[in-house]
């Protein structure tokens, strides 16, 4: 209705949601350079840390714009995005170290040095000093990148946003692309519609499935080169980035170690978006008037999200028993290698039974913070920080021991009716007062 081309929304849209992003970057690099003032590092190795960060954010802006402009589901596109980050940094940044310098194949690794994981290990000073172009090969490389996905975000805007219902289909977009993207329906099943006709409606969603299964693909690809090229075996110690930095992981180790956190962080967000935009665009009030019981509604929620991510997590986490076993094994032949691996193994059974603690600890405590909470939009953030990142930052603590605590947290105090729940969440806004709207109980942050 306007005379606002693409390039003018994508242009406004990066403003805005970069200008935060930039802010937080700027108050940040001072007390990087702290340092620098120390001696640790040089001014050079400063400059370039700093510069590296700045591309590494415009392109994860870049990439999330081109995704949204193709993309009209809103949990749809942050998953996408966060895969196709995870992809571009850390599997471009792995297939980067394997790619040969010159021959039939080093044109491969001009395209992967675009991506940010490559310009941020070039800006050190000891690989600076041994290709001192690489940084800048690495920084022109990603910024053609960034800029060709503005352009192209800005041609699909003002394509697919329409509103004759056909998306990107009927700009002539490529099927082949435009379906992981859109989000197309399964055919729903007259079974399952008479058994629990919300499970049928949500289950005939794609979603972030094709996602999912992209990552646990990648890891699993990841785990069979690092089995051929004989490198350290891949134990579980390295799903915390920490305490994998403290180990000194190859790139192998770090690429599976962020999947495997993308992926929790990707099932929290199912966990909560349900709810979340349930209670927004007042949904879930409307399931609670029709016969559906509360049962019927978790039991939805619950199959929906075994049925994305348990296949995947069993592929990639099989991949990962096999690869990682044949290694221990040879690990142990070794002389004075047994010791070590027997730590392995007992590292694998810790993960083992921690992985499915943590992701009933998301579901559980995802349904109720964005049931109970008083903003449904934070519910999201506050669940990956209490159920991933907090573990990670207390690691004198057991992650399982975390784990189960939220879990009978969550799950006491889902045992009450879910529109009891949902009213005392809207006490706050002065739901039940007189003259007060229902809307009130969906305002998100």
């Amino acid at each position: 209705l306007t005379d606002l081309g693409g390039v003018d929304i994508v242009a406004g849209k990066l403003l805005v949601t970069g200008l935060n992003a930039l802010l937080a970057l700027t108050a940040v690099l001072p007390v990087l350079g702290v340092a620098m003032i120390l001696g640790g590092i040089t001014g050079g190795e400063f400059g370039r840390a700093a510069l590296a960060l700045l591309h590494a954010l415009m392109f994860s802006l870049a990439l999330s714009l081109l995704v949204s402009s193709v993309q009209r589901s809103h949990a749809a596109a942050v998953a996408w995005s966060g895969g196709l980050l995870t992809l571009t940094v850390f599997g471009a940044g792995f297939l980067f170290s394997l790619a040969p310098v010159g021959g039939a194949f080093g044109w491969g690794r001009w395209i992967l040095s675009g991506s940010p994981w490559v310009a941020f290990r070039s800006a050190a000073d000891a690989v600076h000093r041994a290709d001192p172009d690489r940084f800048w090969i690495a920084l022109a490389i990603g910024q053609g990148a960034v800029w060709m996905m503005l352009s192209m975000a800005s041609v699909l805007t003002a394509r697919c946003w329409r509103d004759d219902g056909e998306g990107c289909r009927s700009a002539g977009f490529p099927g082949i692309l435009a379906a992981p993207f859109g989000g197309a329906d399964r055919r729903l099943s007259q079974g399952l519609m008479e058994r629990n006709p919300l499970l049928a409606l949500r289950s005939a969603r794609v979603g972030a499935a094709p996602m999912v299964w992209t990552l646990a693909v990648l890891g699993s690809v990841i785990v069979i080169v690092n089995l051929g090229l004989g490198s350290a075996p891949l134990v579980p110690y390295a799903y915390s980035p920490m305490t994998g930095a403290a180990f000194g992981l190859p790139a192998s180790s770090l690429a599976v170690t962020a999947i495997l956190i993308l992926l929790k962080v990707l099932f929290a967000w199912q966990s909560c978006e349900f709810w979340s935009s349930g209670r927004r665009d007042g949904a879930l009030e409307t399931l609670l008037s029709t016969p559906l019981t509360d049962q019927q509604i978790l039991e939805a929620q619950w199959t929906v999200l075994r049925r994305m991510f348990l296949r995947p997590l069993v592929l990639l986490l099989t991949v990962l028993m096999v690869g990682s076993s044949v290694q221990v094994f040879l690990l142990s032949l070794s002389p004075g290698g047994f010791a070590d691996a027997l730590a392995a193994w007992g590292l694998w059974i810790y993960y083992l039974v921690t992985l499915p603690l943590e992701l009933m600890a998301l579901a559980w405590m995802g349904a109720w913070l964005a049931l109970s909470g008083a903003r449904p939009g934070q519910a999201f953030g506050n669940t990956v920080f209490l159920v991933i990142v907090l573990p990670m930052l207390a690691f004198c603590l057991p992650s399982f021991l975390v784990a189960g605590l939220w879990i009978d947290y969550a799950r006491n105090r889902m045992s009450r009716p879910l529109r009891i729940i949902l009213q005392d969440a809207g006490q706050s806004w002065g739901w039940r007062s007189p003259g007060a709207r229902p809307e009130h109980l969906y305002r998100s942050s």
